[in-house]
């Protein structure tokens, strides 16, 4: 796909893979229920405040809907309403809201519920839980998703059923015990990876006023996750996406912590590496200025091998970063890998099921294209 701009590559949405790529060829989320993700915050509800959180099963339904329903049928803006990670419509998902309700009122959940449930007879959502928090969630704050995945009918390239389930099998430990390459989803990208070339588009026309903020910051993030892709998808290729490199920027498990890794101590983190107890990380571009033009605003040094790599993606690029709109984007890292947790699989028959967790922000469809292309 081209971006119909002068002066920046081809843009391809083709990345690598760490396992030998795809083998097999499967019908993936045919049905909600071969897709059931459960949301984990990470930490516990105060039960007491003029939040009320609601912990909200939806089937068919993506987050964005219940949030503007929510916002409707309590009379407050959309801003008022809260939640962590948006949730895919294709599936069986569970997460929490919060909206705003004073203490001592209540929230009608059976009208709500019995609204939302006759408007959509195809899909359906029910309330499990309420409890009261003193503040409302936010986006991103949650810890990790649990998956149950459904893969089915899987067939394989000039292969029999049970040599392509050793095959898979091989794939399944090799990510059990490294984990997989942290790319965004396709989710990310838009329809035909469309939002890529039109946020480059619009970001170079000189009309960031006229595009709505919730268009404006899909279209950032699309870009920026598109070059994080692209340095990965490189250090795919030359087997570094698991390792230690100097100068890499070194991320701690479970949070946003990050370090310098110093050459002194390659070793040492790599064995840390191995236990999974910290990961490399990838530049997420934001805006720069002619003082500070070192990696499209990333604090790693251009005279390492590992930041002349990133520089290059981002590089043709520097003239989209300088607009103003983009200097609103501030530069961070985002771990090259992502390890599933409590991973198990079993075969059915020619299916696959899949139950793991991943932490905020990882996409299961990154490790499921590891496996296989599916329809």
């Amino acid at each position: 796909m081209s971006s119909n701009l002068p002066n920046l590559p081809k843009l391809s949405f083709d990345w690598p893979f760490a396992y030998g790529g795809p083998g097999s060829l499967f019908q993936f989320k045919s049905q909600l229920e071969d897709f059931v993700v459960e949301e984990s915050l990470g930490f516990e509800l105060t039960g007491e405040g003029e939040h009320l959180c609601l912990w909200l099963e939806k089937r068919g339904l993506n987050t964005q809907y219940i949030a503007e329903q929510l916002s409707q049928f309590i009379t407050t803006r959309l801003l008022n309403i809260g939640y962590s990670g948006l949730k895919d419509r294709h599936g069986v998902t569970s997460q929490w809201f919060s909206i705003p309700v004073k203490i001592g009122a209540e929230f009608d959940e059976v009208g709500f519920c019995q609204r939302i449930n006759e408007k959509n007879p195809q899909e359906q959502i029910s309330i499990l839980l309420q409890k009261r928090h003193q503040k409302k969630i936010r986006r991103g704050v949650h810890r990790a998703n649990r998956f149950q995945i459904r893969l089915r009918s899987l067939s394989y390239d000039g292969r029999d059923s049970e040599e392509g389930k050793c095959k898979i099998d091989l794939q399944l430990e090799k990510i059990q015990q490294c984990g997989f390459p942290n790319y965004f989803g396709e989710q990310r990208f838009g329809r035909d990876n469309q939002n890529v070339s039109r946020g480059l588009e619009w970001l170079n026309s000189g009309t960031a006023s006229k595009l709505k903020p919730a268009k404006r910051g899909i279209y950032l993030s699309a870009i920026r996750s598109y070059l994080f892709n692209q340095v990965l998808a490189k250090r795919v290729v030359n087997g570094s996406w698991c390792k230690i490199l100097p100068a890499e920027t070194i991320m701690l498990d479970g949070s946003h912590s990050v370090f310098q890794a110093e050459e002194s101590e390659l070793e040492t983190l790599q064995n840390r590496l191995q236990d999974k107890d910290i990961h490399p990380t990838g530049p997420l571009f934001g805006g720069i200025n002619d003082r500070d033009n070192d990696n499209a605003g990333d604090s790693v040094s251009e005279e390492s091998e590992l930041s002349q790599l990133e520089y290059s993606i981002s590089e043709p690029f520097i003239d989209s970063f300088r607009q103003g709109v983009m200097q609103q984007m501030k530069p961070a890292r985002r771990s090259l890998r992502a390890v599933p947790e409590a991973m198990q699989w079993s075969w059915e028959g020619a299916d696959l099921v899949l139950t793991f967790s991943l932490p905020s922000g990882s996409y299961a469809t990154a490790l499921i294209r590891e496996l296989g292309s599916y329809l």
